[in-house]
C-alpha cells in the first residue's frame, strides 16, 4: 500500500489536539485576517468532516507532529487516524 503526505486522514480531537489546533490557528492564520478577514471560517469549512477533523497527512503533521511523542498527551481520541483517500 502506497500512502502519498496529500492524502486525506480523519482524527477526531481531544481537548489536548483543539488547544493544539487553536494555538496553531492563532499563530497562521491571525497574521492573514487584515488580507483575509473570513480566514478562520475558510480554515473551519475545510477541515470539519461531523465530529472529526479532516487533514491532508502533511498538515496533520505540521500541526500536530512536535506534540506527538512517546508518553505525550494524546491528541487524537484513542490515538486513531482514518485514511480517508487520495486528495
Amino acid at each position: 500500500m502506497n500512502i502519498n503526505i496529500n492524502d486525506h486522514v480523519l482524527v477526531k480531537l481531544t481537548p489536548d489536539g483543539w488547544k493544539t489546533y487553536e494555538e496553531w490557528q492563532d499563530h497562521w492564520l491571525k497574521p492573514l485576517l487584515y488580507i483575509f478577514p473570513n480566514a478562520y471560517e475558510i480554515e473551519r469549512k475545510s477541515t470539519e468532516a461531523g465530529d472529526k477533523h479532516r487533514f491532508q497527512i502533511w498538515q496533520l503533521m505540521q500541526i500536530f507532529g512536535e506534540k506527538m511523542y512517546n508518553g505525550g498527551r494524546q491528541q487524537f481520541e484513542n490515538n486513531i487516524i482514518d485514511w480517508e483517500g487520495e486528495a
